[in-house]
C-alpha cells in the first residue's frame, strides 16, 4: 500500500506490515503500550438464571458487546473471577484469542458489571494512549493479516497473551490519537450502517426464498386447488392428491462417510473429490476449497461413494441441514458430516426432496434435537422424515420452477454479499491508512 504524498515527513517503522510513519510517531510493541493485557477465566463457571454476565467470544461484536445472549453466574462466582484479574470495565478494548474469530475486536462502551471467559483477551492502556485509537489500531488491516498469520493451531486456531503484548502498532501523540479515533468512528460508523443494510436485505432475500419454497412444496402451483390436511402440523394442508411419507420408503441409499486414517495428512492435489459439510450449501457444491483422496483411499471407503444426482445433507455441527444435489460428472466421496440420500427413480425427484429439506431444515433439525444439546441427525431420524409427495410430475414442475425463481434469489444475495465483502475490505483498508498515519488529519 502506497503512503499518501503530504506535507509531513515520513520515516521507515522498522515493522515490514506498518511501512512508512510520520515522524513524531512511535512504534511499540503492545506490551509496552498496553498497563494491562490479560485474559478471561479458564475455567467456565456455572451458570444461573439471573446474576453477572460472562462474555465470550461470541458476545465480541465491536463497538458495544452484545449481552443479549450472555449467560450468567453467581455473585459468589463474579466476585472469586474478578478477584482473579477477569472482570471488565467500561472501555477495555477486547480480542477474541480463541477460536474461529481470532483477532476480532470489541469495546466495552456500558458501565456492566461483568467478567470474561479465556477466549477473551483484555487490553487497558495508560493516560497517554487512548484506548478508542488501540480499539481501531487493532481492526486495520496489516494488524489483523500478522495475527492471522502468526496465531496457532489448525482445529482451534489462538493466540497467547503473550503473544499478543509481542504484536506492534504505531503510536501517535495523544491529541493525534484521539482525532483519528474520533475520524475513524464517524467514516465507520457510516460503512458499518451500509453493511447492516446490505445484512437486512440479504436476510430478507432468505426468508423469501425459504417461505417461497414451503409453499410450493405443500402446496403446489394451482391456487384452486383442493386441499386435505396432511396429517403432520408443521406441514399443514396439502392438495388432493398428495400423499405423505416417510423418507426412508422412497429412498434406496442413507448413509455417510467417515474422514480416512491420518485425516488431513493424506488430501492429496488431485484424485477422487472428497466432499466435506463446509462443501455443501443450499444453493449447491462450493469446490473452491475442495479436498481430494487417492483411488486406493477411496478404494477403502466403497460404501460411502457419491452418485451423480444424490442428494447431500450435512449432518453435524453448525451446517447441519444444508442439502444439495451432487450434479458433478466426476467421481466423489465424502466424509462422516455428510450424509447421502440416494431416491428411488421416478419416486421422489431429487431435486424436490433437496427443496423439501431446504425449505424445513429448521424444523427438521429441531424436531430430532428435543431433550438433548447434540447438533447431529442420525440415519434414522432421516429415514423417519415426513415428506409431501405430489405425483412425479409435479414435483418436477416444482422444482423446475424453483430453479428459476431460486436462481435470481441467490444471484441477488450472492451480489450483496459481494458488496458486504468491498466494504469489509474497504473499512480494514481505510483504517490502516489512519492508524500508520498514511492518512492525516488536520490538528
Amino acid at each position: 500500500m502506497k503512503p499518501q504524498t503530504g506535507k509531513r515527513k515520513l520515516k521507515p517503522s522498522g515493522i515490514d506490515w506498518i511501512g512508512d510513519v510520520p515522524e513524531g510517531w512511535g512504534v511499540m510493541r503492545l506490551k509496552y503500550v498496553c498497563s494491562t493485557i490479560t485474559d478471561g477465566s479458564h475455567f467456565s463457571p456455572e451458570c444461573v438464571d439471573e446474576g453477572f454476565p460472562y462474555v465470550t467470544a461470541t458476545d465480541v461484536r465491536g463497538v458495544g458487546i452484545d449481552f443479549s445472549k450472555t449467560k450468567f453466574i453467581s455473585e459468589e462466582a463474579y466476585d472469586l473471577l474478578v478477584s482473579a484479574g477477569c472482570g471488565l470495565k467500561q472501555n477495555d478494548v477486547l480480542m477474541v484469542k480463541d477460536g474461529a474469530t481470532t483477532g476480532r475486536v470489541g469495546m466495552m462502551t456500558e458501565d456492566v458489571a461483568a467478567v470474561a471467559l479465556s477466549s477473551v483477551a483484555i487490553l487497558r492502556t495508560p493516560d497517554d494512549v487512548d484506548r478508542k485509537f488501540l480499539y481501531w489500531g487493532l481492526q486495520g488491516d496489516g494488524f489483523q493479516r500478522n495475527v492471522q498469520q502468526t496465531m496457532a493451531g489448525s482445529a482451534m486456531p489462538r493466540i497467547t497473551v503473550w503473544k499478543l503484548g509481542q504484536y506492534n502498532i504505531a503510536i501517535p501523540p495523544l491529541d493525534e490519537q484521539k482525532r483519528i479515533a474520533a475520524k475513524l468512528d464517524r467514516l465507520c460508523g457510516r460503512i458499518d450502517e451500509l453493511a447492516a443494510n446490505l445484512t437486512k436485505e440479504i436476510a430478507a432475500l432468505q426468508d423469501y426464498r425459504k417461505s417461497l419454497i414451503t409453499e410450493c412444496v405443500t402446496k403446489g402451483l394451482d391456487p384452486k386447488a383442493k386441499m386435505k390436511p396432511s396429517g403432520v402440523d408443521w406441514i399443514g394442508d396439502v392438495p388432493e392428491g398428495w400423499t405423505v411419507m416417510r423418507l426412508k420408503y422412497g429412498v434406496t441409499k442413507i448413509g455417510s462417510g467417515k474422514t480416512p486414517l491420518g485425516g488431513a495428512t493424506v488430501y492429496s492435489d488431485d484424485g477422487i473429490l472428497f466432499i466435506r459439510s463446509q462443501n455443501v450449501y443450499d444453493n449447491g457444491l462450493i469446490t473452491n476449497d475442495i479436498e481430494y483422496i487417492s483411488e486406493e483411499i477411496d478404494e477403502g471407503l466403497a460404501n460411502s461413494r457419491v452418485c451423480q444426482g444424490d442428494v447431500l445433507l450435512n449432518i453435524t455441527g453448525g451446517s447441519i441441514g444444508r442439502c444439495c444435489v451432487y450434479s458433478l460428472d466426476k467421481r466423489a466421496n465424502v466424509n462422516q458430516h455428510v450424509c447421502i440420500i440416494r431416491v428411488v427413480a421416478g419416486e421422489f425427484l431429487n431435486s424436490y426432496v433437496k427443496y423439501f429439506i431446504n425449505g424445513f431444515n429448521e424444523i427438521i433439525v429441531n424436531d430430532n434435537q428435543q431433550g438433548g444439546n447434540r447438533e447431529s441427525l442420525n440415519f434414522e431420524q432421516i429415514g423417519d422424515l415426513r415428506i409431501c409427495v405430489p405425483p412425479f410430475d409435479e414435483q418436477c414442475r416444482i422444482a423446475a420452477l424453483l430453479d428459476e425463481k431460486c436462481a435470481v434469489i441467490d444471484a441477488k444475495i450472492a451480489e450483496r454479499k459481494g458488496q458486504l465483502e468491498k466494504l469489509a475490505e474497504y473499512r480494514s483498508s481505510l483504517i490502516y491508512e489512519y492508524v500508520t498515519g498514511k492518512k492525516e488529519i488536520a490538528a
